[in-house]
């Protein structure tokens, strides 16, 4: 599917990362793609953080992120980290407030399953079961975006061992973004494929984002131009690193200060366009959902 954007500063761009994918260099970079043009050049600040409050209840809320055409959010619900399960939300128009979210119960179990997220064409989603030290990524597939999910099954990768959580989809869900715990703190790594009927191929670990500090939760834009993701801290913090052209890495992150408050704020999801920001924040009292938005001027 292909979106253009006008206005100033927005070009059309591949959502669905129509190119070659199968050759792949270190930190992040796909050797042989023709660089997508980025959403904007110059994006604004994000503005003033507002509550998600359809979606928030006295349970803890995570986990956010938007689907490829805007107009369903999952998120993650339980009453404990260890009892998480991954929950929906959908709208009639992406300037339509979300309706009421409902369970997927084909993904959950009697533990924890969480941090959902919708390939581009809705249908498949990934996510995590069990707890960090021992948790596992699963995809669940269908055949319409109407249907139901299916059976989960665990997402095969090579070169890969030791736990996995917290996937996020790019290029055209050939890239696979996730969380991981190899020899001290928590990472953000990465895997390919050549295309969706292959196995991902395990990359290595993103370490320029941030050296020797513990990051996570990672959340691509659409361009692959920007990779928003949490530092972990007193308190946890949202922050991007940025590249001008996807055949290059990523280059150390920054904080995102917009959404920071004294309180802890992660686990970010972007909207397709860019322009929303999703987040857990503990600002309220809860651990809930937050989004800010920003323009292309």
């Amino acid at each position: 599917m292909t979106i253009v954007l006008a206005g100033c500063g927005r070009v059309g761009f591949d959502r669905d990362g129509e190119h070659d994918a199968s050759t792949v260099t270190g930190d992040g970079t796909i050797a042989d793609a023709p660089p997508p043009q980025p959403l904007c050049t110059n994006w604004s600040a994000f503005g003033a953080p507002v509550s998600l409050s359809a979606m928030n209840t006295n349970a803890l809320e995570w986990a956010p992120i938007g689907s490829s055409d805007g107009l369903t959010l999952v998120f993650s619900r339980g009453n404990t980290a260890s009892s998480m399960n991954v929950w929906m939300a959908t709208r009639m128009s992406t300037t339509a407030a979300f309706g009421n979210p409902v369970e997927l119960t084909a993904l959950s179990t009697a533990g924890s399953d969480d941090d959902g997220y919708l390939s581009s064409d809705r249908l498949e989603i990934f996510f995590d079961r069990g707890q960090p030290g021992t948790s596992t990524i699963y995809v669940s597939k269908r055949m319409t975006p109407s249907d139901v999910f299916g059976t989960p099954t665990a997402v095969t990768m090579t070169g890969f061992s030791g736990d996995n959580w917290a996937p996020a989809l790019a290029d055209g869900d050939r890239t696979l973004y996730f969380n991981t715990r190899q020899t001290g703190p928590v990472q953000i790594a990465w895997a390919t494929r050549p295309t969706r009927a292959d196995p991902f191929v395990y990359q290595g670990i993103l370490n320029q984002l941030s050296p020797g500090n513990e990051v996570g939760f990672p959340a691509p834009s659409a361009d692959g131009h920007e990779l928003f993701f949490q530092m972990f801290g007193s308190p946890i913090q949202v922050w991007v690193a940025r590249r001008a052209n996807t055949s290059d890495p990523f280059g150390a992150g920054s904080h995102v200060t917009e959404t920071s408050s004294s309180n802890g704020d992660g686990d970010p999801g972007l909207s397709a366009d860019g322009t929303a920001l999703y987040f857990a924040s503990t600002r309220g009292g809860n651990m809930d959902l937050w989004s800010a938005t920003r323009t292309c001027p």
